[in-house]
């Protein structure tokens, strides 16, 4: 009997292991680790300025632009200019597709977004920013320099509200 109560706690003990598996263990959102901007895309324009509806670029005056969410719920970000570099840390939250960076000292770069699309390799942010746009008239084949496109934001440049969509691959 003694034998028969042993050999029947020894099948509930091995049932409770065997149940124990690796399905049991919290998933990791997979925005954790490390991403580099790939590409901007501006969506959401209007009519008057569609010259630049749907305009990608690698970066816009950025060398390099990449953020990095650890499992704390920290984050650092990183942006190389040409003229000089930026470095941010602070704290991120997620709620459903809602992203929202808490930097420790405001930078005045993006901190909200909608996480659009997202799986192992490949992440994309929206957010929507004021960009200054030369409406859709403006003859921009005349531009030689730097200082003669300055000269025609200056003069012609309109403020729009536009979507900007940030497509990431995960280093």
């Amino acid at each position: 009997m003694k034998t028969r109560i042993l050999t029947i706690i020894a099948f509930i003990s091995i049932g409770s292991l065997a149940s124990c598996s690796k399905d049991d263990e919290p998933a990791v959102n997979p925005l954790i680790g490390e991403w580099q901007v790939d590409e901007f895309e501006l969506t959401d324009i209007p009519a008057e300025f569609s010259n630049v509806a749907g305009s990608r670029s690698t970066l816009y005056g950025e060398n390099r632009y990449r953020i990095e969410f650890n499992a704390d719920f920290t984050y650092k970000r990183e942006l190389r200019f040409s003229g000089g570099d930026l470095d941010e840390e602070g704290e991120w939250t997620q709620d459903g597709d809602n992203l929202e960076l808490d930097p420790e000292t405001d930078s005045g770069l993006i901190n909200e977004f909608e996480i659009v699309e997202i799986d192992a390799e490949s992440l994309t942010l929206s957010s929507e920013e004021t960009f200054i746009l030369l409406p859709n008239n403006v003859q921009q084949d005349t531009v030689t320099s730097q200082a003669s496109l300055d000269a025609l934001f200056d003069e012609y440049g309109v403020s729009n509200f536009v979507t900007v969509l940030m497509k990431m691959d995960k280093r």
